[in-house]
């Protein structure tokens, strides 16, 4: 994170059952780390998720990324 906070994945993303996702949180990074063309699997992800009515957050940096890709263009976000 931008604080210096390290996060090691337990797993992943292509080890998850997409099923069995209750909620996504996307941590807060350097913004232009959300521009990233290696954060398409993650952000594609946020649109399934959305499109079934799972919460997904995006802290700091990361709502870049859901903006980016029109995520935030017709929800309520702070």
């Amino acid at each position: 994170t931008m604080g210096g906070l390290k996060i090691t994945p337990n797993y992943a993303l292509n080890e998850i059952n997409k099923e069995d996702i209750i909620a996504l949180i996307l941590i807060g990074a350097d913004m232009q780390l959300w521009l990233n063309s290696e954060q398409e699997p993650i952000l594609n992800l946020a649109i399934e998720l959305l499109k079934r009515n799972i919460l997904v957050a995006g802290i700091c940096g990361a709502t870049l990324g859901l903006a980016s890709k029109g995520l935030l263009d017709e929800r309520v976000h702070t």
